[in-house]
């Protein structure tokens, strides 16, 4: 698949929300969704059989980090700005006749997202080519993605498509994205 519609924003379509895996863009994506979701109910269920104490410290660890949302990639150098989420612009290019459920917090969402560059319409990054034009799964609002995309994603309803404007800040900051 290929990204064909510059411009300078980066646009978001979000194409399922809460409920992952079912009515997404495909089959694979569906299936590795619920894959992963029963993992996580098993190894739910086999530490309340056996408690903790059975569970290796790295495992615990891994574990309790991922819990709270502290593995994510956090860029070296650079300056902490007072940025709040009314600097990330939010067009609704369109809504679904039933909107229900919005996107929240903690929510396991599917997207296809086009990345330009404001300042020349050049675009620096196409999810459909990555991932073998498999969506990008992700949790909503931990920090899986970046900053701006947690903040323009929220309250999203399934098929719902936005255009929206990321300052560098809540973005790739000075640093840049690949050779951008």
């Amino acid at each position: 698949m290929r990204c064909t519609r510059p411009n300078q924003y980066v646009s978001l379509t979000l194409n399922n929300a809460t409920q992952p895996g079912c009515g997404g863009v495909d089959d694979r994506s569906c299936a590795e969704s619920e894959a992963a979701l029963s993992l996580i109910a098993r190894v739910r269920t086999r530490l309340r059989e056996r408690g903790s104490a059975s569970m290796p410290f790295a495992v615990k660890l891994v574990l309790f980090l991922q819990a709270f949302g502290i593995l994510t990639i956090h860029t070296h150098g650079q300056k902490k700005e007072d940025v709040t989420a009314e600097e990330v612009k939010i067009e609704v290019l369109h809504v679904p006749k039933e909107c229900k459920p919005k996107s929240k917090k903690g929510d396991m969402l599917n997207a296809h997202y086009d990345g330009y560059l404001a300042s020349d319409g050049s675009k620096f990054y196409c999810s459909r080519t990555q991932n073998e034009g498999h969506p990008k799964w992700f949790v909503l609002g931990v920090g899986q993605v970046i900053k701006g995309l947690d903040i323009a994603m929220m309250d999203m309803c399934p098929g719902e498509k936005r255009k929206v404007t990321i300052p560098p800040s809540l973005a790739y900051g000075n640093q840049g994205y690949g050779s951008t």
